[in-house]
């Protein structure tokens, strides 16, 4: 049974890779592909990626691999911060997926 491991992994990989296409081209077909950003951590070696790996330890080295992960793009995290709420500011809708109507 060494194998249902492996396609937990690739179905959990398939899922994100299927999100970030999806919203690639959702971006893109409204000619806003520059405001798609997805921020990835660089390595989870260190991390147990089972679905109960839920130890405290576990728990830590992801916390501590988010905040790497924020510092490692703070100024990023930053401009696009700066952007929407600048976004906000001009919006009168409060609907969520407002942002990526076309203008006329």
């Amino acid at each position: 049974m060494a194998i249902v491991p492996a396609l937990i992994d690739i179905m959990m990989s398939g899922v994100a890779e299927t999100s970030d296409f999806f919203l690639q081209q959702l971006f893109h077909s409204v000619g806003k592909e520059k405001n798609y950003v997805r921020i990835e951590p660089g390595s989870l070696e260190s991390i147990k990626e089972g679905l109960d790996a839920a130890s405290p330890a576990n728990i830590e080295k992801l916390v501590a691999l988010g905040d790497k992960t924020v510092s490692e793009n703070e100024h990023l995290l930053n401009q696009i911060a700066k952007f929407l709420v600048e976004e906000q500011k001009k919006s009168t809708s409060k609907m969520p997926w407002d942002f990526i109507k076309v203008a006329r």
